[in-house]
């Protein structure tokens, strides 16, 4: 009897043990790669790239805000940048954040475009490159979708066409990301494209989810009286005076306003943003040891390729 309640009780440890296994989240279970594969950045803290546990509580990882990865235009390591399965890559990749780029065509449309000319991540129907320079704001939203925008990064993206900006966020709604929408410096947007976005973002309900980011303080102005409460992050570098009462004027009960600092300038301004309170992140950071060297009170960095997982 003895031995049969035994082996009774060893049958329901083993079946436990499978249970709770197969409950972990299945980045507890992947093998972690050595430190030659630069796709992995390995902490050793359970905790998502979000900065939130797997139950969706908020945790405090680094300094005293939550920190973010922000992946660089989609998961433009393997699929090519700024189109939708560079962003549905990016959820398949565990990254809760996506930055994009915002340029519009000859017709008004707003698209996901980094460059001005199209001639880097566009090539013709059969797969050739451009033979002349061609400016997104040159041709309109219905000649730009005759160009291939994935051919040049893989076969396996043969076909993809540019995104709109309202799909590139109905895609982020849909898959739960927050975007990170960078406005371009030297591109001069009219108050009616401006208003298109934040009419774009409404749309989706999508205003308290969406961060605007930008080198110029006219712009994020404009937005925050357009979208109350969205986040605003000023692009800075050593170019770029840091005005911290007109950042901190935009700062609202809504929303949160923060510095998104060159990573190699952030030493510089880590103690004026510690002073006011100021939240500040970093770009363009692709290897861990910079990352790991960062000052503790950074909350965030854009990546092309650094993930977490569990060490």
């Amino acid at each position: 009897m003895r031995k049969r309640m035994k082996k009774t009780a060893l049958s329901l440890t083993i079946v436990i043990a499978v249970l709770i296994i197969l409950s972990l989240p299945s980045y507890v279970l992947s093998p972690q790669n050595d430190n030659k594969d630069k796709d992995n950045y390995t902490v050793v803290i359970p905790y998502r790239i979000d900065g939130r546990k797997e139950n969706g509580s908020d945790i405090k990882l680094r300094g005293t805000y939550l920190f973010k990865l922000i992946n660089h235009r989609g998961y433009a390591v393997e699929a090519p940048e700024n189109t939708l399965p560079a962003f549905t890559l990016s959820k398949e990749k565990g990254y809760s954040y996506v930055e994009t780029d915002v340029q519009f065509t000859k017709d008004g449309v707003a698209v996901c475009l980094h460059d001005k000319l199209i001639n880097r991540t566009a090539r013709c129907e059969d797969g050739s490159m451009l033979t002349d320079n061609i400016q997104i704001s040159d041709i309109t939203y219905a000649q730009a979708l005759t160009y291939d925008f994935g051919v040049w990064k893989s076969e396996k993206y043969k076909n993809t066409k540019i995104p709109t900006f309202e799909q590139f966020i109905k895609l982020c709604r849909d898959l739960g990301l927050f975007p990170y929408i960078e406005l371009k410096v030297n591109d001069l947007y009219t108050d009616e494209q401006l208003k298109s976005i934040a009419d774009i973002i409404s749309k989706y309900q999508m205003s308290n989810k969406v961060t605007f980011i930008c080198f110029n303080y006219i712009y994020l102005e404009k937005m925050h009286s357009l979208c109350a409460s969205s986040r605003i992050g000023f692009l800075y570098n050593k170019k770029t005076p840091l005005m911290i009462e007109r950042i901190l004027k935009m700062k609202t009960p809504e929303n949160e306003v923060f510095v998104d600092a060159r990573y190699n300038c952030a030493d510089e301004i880590v103690d004026t943003c510690k002073n006011n309170n100021l939240p500040l992140e970093v770009w363009l950071v692709d290897d861990e040891k910079t990352l790991d060297s960062a000052d503790s009170y950074i909350s965030g960095a854009t990546t092309n390729r650094l993930r977490y997982s569990l060490g």
